[in-house]
């Protein structure tokens, strides 16, 4: 190797899609706030319906952004577009409170908002670190997930307070509607997939003994374009003497927990349509399949 080679990662920075971007959501987003801290601070302190307008008009111009993104790209922002986005946002937020005093009673709510616009931050942040092949990322979005628990506690626990105390008031509830939106955030794939499975289960009403086959992985790219492995159990499962086979996800967790050869040959349940065997649905091997 020559020496007077420059390292991967300055390459990677050189490389004229990495200045473009430092550009356009770095450097124009930071020359803008500059140039506008001083205007934004001194229509806040004018009327305090400029502080809402002015958030609203920042995050027309971030949906501008994601939709410019969709337009060209063909497909939805990646998570770091997201969360740029609500960096900006926050950044906003945080400029208009600094124009204010603390007692102020719009200074109470703009703090309940810079708190929702860092807590949707850092959930995204985690999100896309979880996508990442490396441990220390994973780590990393654990511990986020874990503070944000945390945080979420401490709301509840005031919000409890100020219903028990009689003394709860706008911001109470404001809170109340942010901490149930980042509760549905955090296990919104969760949400989702439970959906999904319901509406499986309701379209194939038949039920057969499936019998995992095999443990399989794959190798897609995500909306990132980094490679991403996804692991499924195939399941085989036989109706009026034909056989067919379905699949069933697994995490990578419980493949290393209990290794493939003691999950293959484990019985599931599989939902088939009677007028369509093959139309057919498994549901995510989890622990209990060593019950039945």
């Amino acid at each position: 190797m020559n020496k007077t080679d420059a390292p991967g990662w300055l390459k990677a920075l050189l490389r004229p899609q990495a200045l473009k971007g430092f550009v356009f959501y770095a450097l124009i987003p930071l020359i803008l706030l500059w140039l506008l801290a001083r205007p934004i601070q001194n229509a806040v302190r004018a009327a305090d319906d400029a502080a809402f307008w002015i958030l609203l008009a920042a995050l027309l111009a971030v949906g501008l952004n994601w939709g410019a993104y969709f337009l060209r790209r063909g497909r939805r922002p990646a998570l770091l577009i997201y969360g740029h986005g609500v960096l900006c946002l926050l950044v906003v937020a945080v400029i208009e409170r600094a124009a204010l005093p603390d007692y102020f009673a719009l200074s109470a709510t703009l703090d309940i908002i810079i708190v929702m616009l860092a807590m949707a931050f850092f959930l995204l942040l985690s999100f896309y670190l979880a996508t990442r092949s490396s441990r220390p990322a994973h780590a990393v979005s654990v511990f986020i997930r874990a503070v944000l628990g945390v945080i979420l506690a401490c709301m509840a626990y005031q919000i409890v307070r100020d219903v028990e105390s009689r003394m709860a008031t706008r911001d109470t509830w404001i809170t109340l509607a942010v901490m149930l939106g980042f509760i549905v955030a955090f296990n919104g794939r969760k949400i989702a997939a439970a959906c999904r499975r319901r509406a499986a289960i309701r379209r194939r009403s038949g039920v057969a003994a499936g019998r995992i086959v095999q443990v399989i992985g794959e190798t897609s790219l995500d909306r990132d374009d980094d490679l991403v492995n996804r692991y499924y159990a195939c399941v085989g499962y036989v109706v009026d003497g034909a056989c067919y086979e379905t699949r069933a996800d697994i995490s990578r967790y419980r493949i290393r927990r209990h290794g493939k050869d003691a999950l293959v040959g484990l019985t599931v349940p599989v939902f088939f349509d009677p007028a369509d065997p093959a139309d057919a649905f498994a549901e995510r091997i989890n622990r209990h399949v060593f019950d039945q």
